[in-house]
Formats: C-alpha cells, structure tokens, sequence
C-alpha cells in the first residue's frame, strides 16, 4: 500500500483514484471495496477483523480511496503504516458544511 485517500464524498478522492489508475496504480475505491471486500468492512464496522485481515484483503492494492477508508482510514493506516494519508479527514471536515446543499 502507497497511499491511503481519506476523502469524503465530493471531494476528489475517485479523481485522484482514477488518476492513480491510469499511471498504472492498483486502486481500490467505493465501489471496488464493496464488490470485493463487502464481508470485510462488514466485520470492521462490528469489530471483528483485525490489522492482518486488511494486511492480507488489501495485499497488491497501491491506492485506496472513497467509503469506507474516509472512515476507517487509520484503521488503513495501522494495517499500512508505510502509506502516505493524503488530505486527512480532519483537514477538510470543517469546510464540507459549505459543500452541502
């Protein structure tokens, strides 16, 4: 795993993700983490899998991005410490109320 993207809903995290893909990173994003990986995050919502679960889902992936890692990104980290987080939820939490409609 090189990078974690933590992003919220509209905010350029499948952008970045699809950018990554076209240069030749593995990516995993919304919609991927939920046809593959749905029993997983299943069991990480209710506490039941653990650092090695995702170690070993998420072995071979470069880039992860959207629902469910804007949540459980450190989580992510912790399974992949050597990942870069771009844009940690904190840092653009505060503006996401003026995104909203």
């Amino acid at each position: 795993m090189r990078l974690i993207l933590p992003g919220l809903p509209k905010t350029g995290s499948r952008t970045i993700a699809r950018g990554l893909l076209i240069l030749g990173y593995e990516t995993c994003d919304t919609l991927q983490h939920f046809a593959n990986f749905r029993n997983l995050w299943y069991n990480i919502k209710c506490g039941n899998a653990t650092v090695a679960d995702l170690r070993r889902a998420y072995r071979g992936v470069d880039a992860v991005a959207g629902i469910p890692v804007c949540y459980y990104w450190e989580e992510m980290f912790e399974a992949f410490p050597e990942a870069k987080v771009n844009r940690p939820v904190y840092k653009f939490s505060t503006s996401s109320p003026v995104h909203s409609v």
